[in-house]
């Protein structure tokens, strides 16, 4: 009897185990590979399941879409808690996202938001997001940390983001390349974009925006002095340039600054002669961001690298504002 018992257990739980392996649902893992969760509990090692599986992730181009293995790895989902209504004069045409507090949207559709269509597509052979329409060419890599409009350049210092597959900028830098205002509604966690009279239009281009003279020795003192920084530690060279232009005791042209030896050489590669030496593409690039207005190290007027100048004067007289790169900034 014992052994007509056990016979029938065991038939029963092969049984079980059939059933469970017959009816369990299939899941896809993020590499593409079907995952069955009887398989996997039956067995209790998923290694069983990969060891000889070739994995295919699955990389949709879409416009506005990132290629899987250019996306960043912690992106938001888009939802109800991040998701920004946007208005034009009032009127609701869209939304964006709220990302670490700053709002982000999708570059064709802030278009549409204004009645101006923007073609969006991606390269992959170049890895960048191509924005064109009449009299309008943005190009992004987004991983850069700055986008280039009609040959301007604008900074994204948290670089751009990828909601749900569509790429997304700050709202502010899409204001600018299509001439708007935009207002944050603080009662309504809402934003309004404000049209000049007569209608948004696109950026000036560079050729007409950027005073040739200026972009020139900009990019030649930065490349001479910190060509070999980080991007943000380049800006800084620049705006402790520019912030000299603008500060009462000093020369008033980025020229007559760079040369400046009322007091002494101030910037050691006028002597040397590699403020002469032609800029990189990123140096350029971080001339026209400073040059756009972006400040990475507030009012500074001094910077010194510690590892090959005297520090000593600086850190009596001056105050350290940050440290970026190898150099030390002061106010």
């Amino acid at each position: 009897m014992k052994k007509i018992v056990k016979k029938i257990m065991s038939l029963t739980g092969a049984l079980c185990l059939l059933l469970v392996l017959l009816c369990g649902q299939a899941f896809a893992d993020p590499d593409g590979v079907i995952l069955t969760p009887a398989l996997e509990w039956a067995t209790g090692d998923q290694s069983i399941l990969f060891g000889n599986l070739q994995k295919k992730p699955v990389s949709i181009k879409l416009f506005d879409s990132i290629p899987d293995s250019t996306q960043p790895a912690d992106e938001p989902s888009s939802s109800n808690d991040n998701e920004i209504p946007i208005s034009v004069d009032g009127t609701p045409r869209g939304h964006g996202f709220m990302i670490d507090g700053v709002t982000y949207v999708s570059i064709r559709e802030f278009g549409d938001m204004l009645d101006m269509p923007i073609e969006v597509a991606w390269d992959p052979e170049a890895n960048i997001l191509l924005a064109t329409a009449e009299g309008f060419t943005l190009t992004l890599d987004p991983e850069a940390g700055y986008m280039t409009a009609n040959d301007r350049c604008f900074y994204l210092p948290n670089k751009a983001h990828n909601v749900e597959g569509t790429i997304v900028v700050p709202i502010r830098e899409m204001a600018r390349c299509l001439s708007v205002e935009i207002s944050w509604e603080a009662a309504t966690r809402s934003i309004n974009i404000t049209t000049p009279e007569d209608g948004p239009a696109f950026l000036i281009p560079a050729e007409e925006y950027y005073v040739e003279e200026d972009l020139y020795w900009l990019s030649r003192i930065i490349y001479s002095e910190s060509g070999n920084q980080p991007m943000e530690g380049m800006m800084a060279v620049g705006n402790v340039v520019l912030n000299r232009v603008a500060d009462p005791t000093c020369p008033d042209s980025i020229y007559d600054v760079i040369f400046d030896n009322r007091y002494g050489v101030q910037f050691s590669v006028t002597e040397t002669g590699a403020i002469y030496l032609e800029p990189n593409e990123r140096s350029v690039v971080a001339a026209k961001l400073c040059l756009e207005g972006y400040k990475v190290v507030g009012d500074c007027l001094f910077f010194v690298n510690p590892k090959t100048g005297s520090v000593g004067w600086f850190e009596s007289t001056r105050v350290h504002y940050a440290t970026i790169g190898e150099h030390a900034f002061y106010i």
